[in-house]
């Protein structure tokens, strides 16, 4: 937000965890001077209770989006909450409203966990994904107006030795344009990274790579970013190699080599984010990284005069690869001494 840092974390308070959120303070050295509880949505008392896995996105009207399980147990009777909280930029964080965007019975505590948080820049629809033990499954609901829709199977995501006890998703989500999901996962049974996106005909998944986790109880999670041509990057541990890889989807089932970083830490909990200039921040465990994709493919548009096509006045279609490829002659000049021409070159693969 305006680029000061913001973070929600959970504490324990009288034997429960409690969700709070913090600001960085006017000084860059000091936090908590603006540290907020997050309330849990109006819902009925219970004998006892659990949070867990908390995520949070902004929203360009300045506004913060949080998302985290919760789980309260009635007697013998557990429900499990996937709860929503929208806070308000300030000197202090304003709490402006909670709801619970799902909620179902269970057999105990920690079987269900928040996943990730994103919000539409253009829309404000705010997606959400989680995952549930009692069926394994990943599951995204999103927010258009004043309520949540009703929760969807992104694909079955195997706990198998979780015996009641999840408490980080391996999966993350990320915005296609205009405003479709995209979710990277892994399988912590088949050792398996996934790519899924939300379409007309619901979600679709794709093998992106392998995978790597410390054990069934703590999965390692990977991540998921979108660069200027509207292409998924996906970072990811690989278990055959204690290495992260780096892979861009350039078309369906289709994914660049991969890109391995120098972390030897794969089994970790990873991150991304994408700047305006394709240049990516990552992070896995306790490194970080900065990393950029952007690449300039020289003569991209006349490679193959076989397979390229008139398309317009001084533009060419190279039809193998749908490369529109764009010629503006700028300046000429001739004379005594040394001839001179500039010309823009544009093509749209670059």
């Amino acid at each position: 937000l305006n680029d000061i840092p913001f973070v929600v974390y959970m504490a324990t308070t009288l034997g429960s965890e409690v969700l709070f959120a913090a600001t960085l303070a006017e000084n860059p050295a000091i936090w908590g001077g603006s540290t907020i509880q997050i309330p849990d949505p109006p819902h009925l008392p219970p004998d006892q209770e659990r949070s867990a896995s908390a995520f949070a996105a902004t929203s360009p009207d300045g506004r913060i989006h949080v998302v985290w399980a919760h789980t309260d147990r009635y007697g013998s009777s557990f429900i499990a909450n996937i709860f929503y909280a929208r806070l308000l930029q300030g000197p202090v964080p304003t709490v402006e409203l909670t709801e619970i965007v799902y909620s179902k019975a269970v057999p105990g505590f920690f079987t269900i966990a928040a996943a990730g948080v994103k919000v539409d820049p253009v829309t404000g629809v705010v997606h959400v994904i989680w995952a549930e033990q009692f069926p394994p499954n990943l599951l995204y609901s999103q927010r258009t107006g004043g309520g949540w829709s009703s929760s969807e199977i992104v694909t079955a995501l195997p706990f198998p030795n979780y015996a009641a006890n999840v408490r980080v998703v391996p999966a993350d989500i990320a915005l296609l344009s205009p405003g479709a999901p995209a979710c990277a996962a892994g399988d912590i049974s088949l050792l398996t990274t996934y790519y899924l996106e939300r379409g007309v005909a619901g979600w679709s998944k794709e093998t992106a790579g392998g995978y790597a986790s410390f054990d069934s109880f703590f999965p390692s999670r990977p991540a998921i970013a979108i660069d200027s041509k509207d292409r998924a990057v996906l970072l990811f541990g690989q278990q055959s190699a204690p290495t992260v890889a780096m892979k861009r989807r350039e078309a369906p089932s289709t994914f660049s080599a991969s890109a391995v970083t120098p972390f030897t830490n794969s089994k970790a909990f990873h991150s991304i984010a994408s700047g305006s200039d394709d240049t990516f921040y990552i992070g896995s465990g306790s490194n970080s990284l900065l990393v950029t994709s952007r690449q300039w493919e020289d003569n991209l548009g006349n490679q193959d005069p076989y397979v390229t096509v008139h398309n317009g006045s001084g533009a060419a279609l190279n039809a193998a690869n749908g490369n529109e490829h764009f010629l503006l002659p700028l300046l000429r000049a001739r004379g005594r001494g040394l001839s001179a021409a500039l010309d823009l070159h544009w093509n749209s693969l670059e």
